[in-house]
């Protein structure tokens, strides 16, 4: 997955089934990113990550919709924002 100035690549994740997923990230950006995924109890993220950076986070995932966004202040309201879906 990559962090641009101000968007994810790609925007939507979907994952076929539940499971324990290892979300790998690259700043390919030039301002200081991170990603969040967030929802149904889960609320996990990557160290802050500057330009040319890559970071990982690890979460145990139910079926369902999350949100995943970049938390820096100001970030997801310029369009850093995406949606990971898991299950049907």
């Amino acid at each position: 997955m990559s962090l641009v100035d101000f968007a994810l690549e790609p925007k939507t994740v979907q994952l076929d089934a539940p499971g324990t997923y290892t979300f790998k990230v690259t700043n390919d950006g030039q301002a200081q990113h991170a990603l969040e995924i967030d929802g149904n109890g889960i609320e996990e993220e990557t160290d802050t990550l500057g330009p040319g950076d890559s970071g990982e986070v690890t979460v145990e995932l139910a079926a369902g919709e999350y949100e995943l966004y970049c938390p820096i202040d100001g970030h997801r309201a310029n369009g850093m924002e995406g949606t990971l879906v898991v299950g049907g």
